[in-house]
């Protein structure tokens, strides 16, 4: 995503306050347009990845019942790659390993966010997983050249073994 366009963000979450908190967070933010649509569900939220709508991600840590490393851990073992950055009202720095570990590119704590602390974790999420997506086309094509490369060197092998045989055969 090029950081000269609309950047859509989904917010799910359970609590209105907080995305107010948060909607405003980016309406401070001057030097870049954001769109920020909001989700109250665990399912809703599930299905809106799903439609790959927008380019990041903002999980609540508790969605309801349910549990924001779950859906991230979810989406990404799905193949999902847009950046999931994870919110909590916790400092919890074992939260923070595992919201990592589920795949989420950031763990923010709701009570420190500023517009600048948001964009960063957005911009750097965007950024680390294009970053990402470069490494496995790059990783594909040298595996496709791998493989065209190895069939040359066996097809080459064939003949130097053929031509072997038949020096070997004219000598005799």
């Amino acid at each position: 995503m090029k950081m000269n366009t609309e950047i859509k963000i989904l917010m799910i979450d359970d609590d209105d306050e907080d995305f107010i908190i948060i909607r405003d967070l980016f309406a401070e933010i001057d030097h870049h347009k954001y769109s920020i649509d909001w989700v109250q569900s665990y399912k809703e939220g599930l299905k809106q990845i799903y439609e790959q709508k927008h380019d990041a991600y903002l999980v609540d840590y508790r969605i309801g019942a349910d549990d924001g490393l779950t859906l991230v851990d979810k989406a990404v073992k799905n193949g999902f790659d847009t950046p999931f950055i994870l919110l909590t009202g916790q400092n919890d720095i074992d939260v923070d390993k595992r919201a990592l570990n589920a795949g989420a590119s950031d763990f923010l704590v709701k009570g420190a966010i500023t517009p600048g602390v948001l964009e960063r974790s957005i911009r750097y999420g965007i950024e680390q997983a294009n970053n990402i997506r470069e490494i496995k086309h790059l990783n594909a094509d040298l595996e496709k050249k791998i493989i065209e490369r190895t069939k040359i060197l066996e097809e080459a092998f064939v003949e130097l073994k053929k031509a072997k045989s038949d020096l070997e055969t004219s000598l005799v």
